[in-house]
């Protein structure tokens, strides 16, 4: 595979952005939010190959601990890959996401947060409530104690924890098994139609249920939105199987052959 190309200006920024607005310095950057706010599924996806590309080698290896100067191996490592631009915003949040997924693979300790530990800051589980209407956030099933999970919006290993929540968001507990530890739902096989090894062809997957509700939160007969209305999904034509291109996402109203 060929090197990434890095003289798309777009990306750079994209990434910074994502990043920021959701924490990277411990709390949310409202600019960078906002900017990323209508961000489309394509365009994240499109980031996810940067996320250790752009780490060097050094910063993962147990050999880290001896290198008291992590900044100037970054950007050492950026001449490298042809990221010419001295970016010292890019250059901190590498040093971040260096510094977090290193510890969590070499401590035992560093444990992510639950929907347990939400709960404990009742202010602030009352808000992702309200914000989200007490429904899942990609799908819009109604929220309840029994079905609801804390989710990281970008993956725990990446970015953390910030203390304002500005890296969570509350999913129904099969939108969140379908999520797992990816940053989008375009990395999986069922992104692809791929159902090469699935026994039970007809069912739909964690996955599979999460990819599509993540590409269409509109109800394609009427345009109702989750998470204001309950959307099902429906396949497109009979004949077919139950694969992403042949899903269609609708509201309850027009689930007459619904297949969730």
């Amino acid at each position: 595979m060929d090197p990434l190309a890095l003289d798309d200006t777009s990306v750079v920024e994209n990434f910074k952005h994502v990043f920021l607005g959701h924490g990277i310095q411990g709390w949310r950057d409202e600019k960078s939010f906002e900017k990323i706010k209508n961000i489309s599924e394509k365009e994240k996806h499109s980031l996810v190959p940067y996320f250790f590309y752009f780490i060097p080698n050094d910063l993962l290896t147990p050999e880290r601990g001896n290198h008291s100067l992590v900044k100037p191996i970054i950007r050492n490592h950026f001449k490298e890959i042809g990221l010419t631009s001295e970016d010292e915003v890019l250059v901190d949040i590498i040093k971040r996401i260096s510094d977090h997924f290193f510890r969590c693979i070499n401590e035992t300790n560093n444990r992510k947060k639950s929907i347990s530990d939400l709960r404990l800051n009742s202010k602030l589980y009352q808000k992702f409530l309200n914000e989200q209407k007490n429904k899942c956030k990609t799908c819009g099933v109604p929220l309840d104690e029994n079905n609801q999970e804390l989710d990281h919006i970008i993956p725990f290993k990446l970015l953390g924890d910030p203390p304002d929540g500005s890296n969570w968001q509350i999913l129904c507990k099969k939108c969140n098994s379908g999520k797992g530890a990816l940053f989008s739902p375009l990395q999986t096989n069922e992104a692809l139609n791929w159902i090469y090894d699935k026994r039970d062809v007809e069912k739909i997957s964690d996955k599979l249920h999460f990819l599509c509700f993540t590409l269409g939160k509109t109800c394609e007969i009427c345009g109702a939105k989750s998470p204001n209305v309950l959307l099902k999904l429906r396949k497109r034509k009979s004949t077919g199987l139950s694969i992403a291109t042949n899903l269609s996402v609708i509201c309850v109203s027009h689930s007459v052959s619904d297949v969730n």
